[in-house]
């Protein structure tokens, strides 16, 4: 029985193969079973030649060993099978046989070789042939050997029949995943012959490893294909290399990711990832001290046996500083906060970081909690809020404070504190300060003065349900009132968790927290005066009463609204304007936003307002200049100054007449290219 390499052997680096091919020649005369060599010898036509093939492949895989003789002590190892979809087996009879013939100790092997051949009658059957050569000197290890080797030849067996079988199914594009899953795992429960209850559990978990591998080698070679099929027609976006890209993305992408995935989709998102990453570096090379981001997002279905509509967004951005974070959080609260209701799609989550750039990639993919389909009204409105949600969404890292507390200005607290209590009827003296921020929380120190009485403030704090948790109580004596009503100063720390008082853009927003613990305490212990916080308490109360008034107008811009009620200017002003004046001074930001107006202005009540609106650093100092130039007194002219998005805001709030506010904005309005 003649055989021929399935290759031209006659020009292989001017070296003679035929001592090769022989050589397998003899060994397959060894390995072929003796019933097929009966019938191929007697076989009388091609029908029968044919019929004696299809026999010896229902026989495959072969796998044949020799004991070894006294003298050589050499173990051989003789694997035949059908070269189709089974590349790959002579790496696993290597691999297999070096790492299990003797548990836990590897075996090197003095011979190996293989060839992919056919046989010369029957040149459309194409056959692999892999020949192993062991020696082994050590008796012991010949004895484990011989005693593990019937039952590994019979798992080598199974595994390469297993996995040709799985290749084949998996090479049939019109069967969905689950069918060809289903049709895997049952052939397996036929060869193994047993029932699926008792097969070990790591058996199949490897078997649906595998499954997922062989997805994902058919995935890849579609990627590939599709890429080398639009190349040439798309070579201005694509340079050639978009194929190193699909190498590296390939390494991100886990088997179970490749294999819920269709082929088209996973090329959508290295093409999309490559112009992104392309596009973020030329900007950065224009403008490298700013953020740039771009980003994608598309419907698309999991090809998982739930059929789920899923969201799938890709993020380029560039980092800035050192000590920046974002990541799948931060990129999921932006989602969530412009689209509610949805959820993040496990395992989806992709991040890719070249050490060698401040360039970031992310890919992950929601679906609605509902299980509904995303409407195009709603990736309209994503489009519009999540670009700028995403550029808020930077978090910095903060290192914990360390300060110790100052005694000396407590005690100058205490003796201040001590001097306003006058009367036995007066309500308690109270002093906050911001002591310290850990990881996880917040510390303020608190110093109370009030009349001693028979309450204690400690059992109180024990027994309150609150926020906070209160500790490090101290009690000094701070003289007496009439001689008989001792003062008490009580010292204490009060510490929450900080995450309560994150905003949107991961700041720490303090006097949120001060707030809290001022309304915490006045609950426990009934009117205090805030001695250095009345004007903070007062922000408080104007800052809600203008949220109020704003409605469904803030939602989205909490974060916004905080940030111009803060910019106004001087501060003191924050808590002495109306609230309503403050809702129609934002108004015209929110409609310079949505509309890109230039210059809005307006005269309510006895207060006049003005916004221009330019993205040009050198207009906004001459508009500032103009309006100084006035000499307006500070406690009629409120100013606020905002930078959105590279776009900078210039606002006065007037206290005038109408005759006033017309020459005001007759003088104030230059004559500027404001954009």
């Amino acid at each position: 029985m003649k055989i021929e390499p399935n290759f031209d052997h006659d020009h292989v680096s001017g070296i003679d193969l035929t001592p090769c091919i022989n050589f397998f020649q003899q060994l397959l005369e060894r390995v072929l079973p003796a019933d097929f060599l009966s019938d191929y010898n007697s076989a009388i036509d091609s029908e029968k030649t044919n019929s004696c093939f299809a026999n010896l492949d229902a026989l495959l895989p072969i796998f044949q060993t020799t004991a070894p003789e006294e003298k050589n002590r050499l173990f051989t190892f003789t694997l035949m099978c059908r070269a189709e979809l089974a590349h790959g087996a002579g790496r696993y009879i290597s691999d297999t046989l070096s790492r299990w013939l003797i548990p836990g100790k590897m075996l090197p092997f003095s011979y190996a070789q293989s060839l992919c051949f056919h046989f010369s009658c029957a040149k459309d059957r194409l056959y692999f042939i892999n020949y192993v050569v062991l020696q082994v000197t050590n008796e012991t290890d010949i004895s484990i050997i011989r005693n593990n080797l019937s039952d590994l030849s019979s798992q080598i067996r199974l595994n390469i029949a297993a996995v040709r079988y799985a290749r084949s199914i998996f090479a049939l594009k019109q069967l969905p995943l689950e069918q060809k899953r289903t049709l895997v795992q049952d052939h397996l429960k036929s060869v193994i012959d047993r029932p699926s209850k008792t097969f070990d559990l790591n058996l199949f978990d490897q078997m649906e490893h595998f499954l997922m591998q062989l997805t994902e080698e058919s995935k890849r070679e579609q990627v590939k294909e599709q890429f080398f099929k639009n190349i040439d027609q798309q070579i201005s976006l694509y340079e050639r290399d978009i194929f190193h890209e699909t190498d590296h993305f390939a390494k991100v992408f886990s088997k179970k990711f490749i294999a819920t995935r269709t082929s088209r989709h996973i090329v959508r998102i290295i093409s999309s990832q490559y112009l992104i990453n392309k596009f973020l570096e030329h900007e950065a090379s224009i403008a490298p001290h700013e953020r740039h981001l771009a980003l994608k997002f598309f419907r698309t279905t999991l090809q998982d046996p739930f059929k789920r509509q899923v969201l799938a967004l890709i993020v380029g951005i560039s980092f800035l500083k050192e000590y920046e974070l974002f990541g799948e959080r931060h990129i999921f609260n932006a989602l969530q906060h412009a689209l509610p209701g949805i959820k993040k799609i496990k395992d989806s989550y992709l991040f890719d970081r070249r050490w060698d750039r401040k360039i970031r990639l992310f890919y992950l993919e929601v679906e609605k909690e509902n299980g509904a389909i995303f409407t195009t009204e709603e990736m309209q409105e994503l489009k519009k809020r999540l670009y700028h949600g995403l550029k808020d969404g930077f978090q910095t890292i903060s290192h914990p404070i360390f300060m110790q507390r100052n005694e000396e200005e407590v005690m100058r607290y205490i003796i201040i504190l001590s001097q306003e209590l006058k009367y036995t009827h007066d309500i308690p003296q109270m002093v906050i300060l911001f002591e310290m921020q850990s990881s996880d929380a917040l510390c303020f120190t608190v110093i109370l003065l009030k009349i001693s009485n028979q309450i204690s403030l400690e059992a109180i704090f024990l027994t309150a349900r609150t926020l906070f948790k209160f500790h490090d109580h101290q009690i000094h004596h701070a003289g007496t009132l009439r001689k008989r009503h001792k003062k008490e100063a009580h010292v204490f720390r009060a510490s929450i968790d900080k995450k309560l008082f994150l905003r949107t853009d991961y700041s720490l927003n303090l006097y949120q927290a001060r707030h809290t613990l001022t309304s915490e305490l006045t609950l426990l212990l009934g009117e205090i005066r805030d001695y250095n916080g009345g004007i903070f308490s007062k922000q408080q109360e104007v800052l809600e009463e203008l949220n109020r008034l704003l409605g469904e107008q803030k939602n989205g811009k909490e974060l916004l609204v905080e940030r111009f009620f803060y910019s106004l200017s001087p501060p003191l002003r924050q808590s002495l304007l109306p609230p309503f004046l403050l809702k129609e001074f934002f108004k015209l930001i929110l409609e310079a936003l949505n509309h890109e107006l230039l210059c809005q202005s307006r005269h309510i009540a006895e207060y006049g307002i003005i916004l221009y609106t330019t993205k040009q650093l050198s207009t906004k100092e001459k508009i500032i200049e103009n309006i100084k130039a006035l000499e307006i007194p500070s406690i009629d002219l409120t100013t606020s100054f905002l930078s959105i998005h590279e776009t900078h805001f210039i606002g006065y709030l007037y206290k005038c007449t109408q005759t006033e506010w017309e020459h005001f904005c007759q003088i104030s309005h230059p004559e500027l290219e404001v954009l």
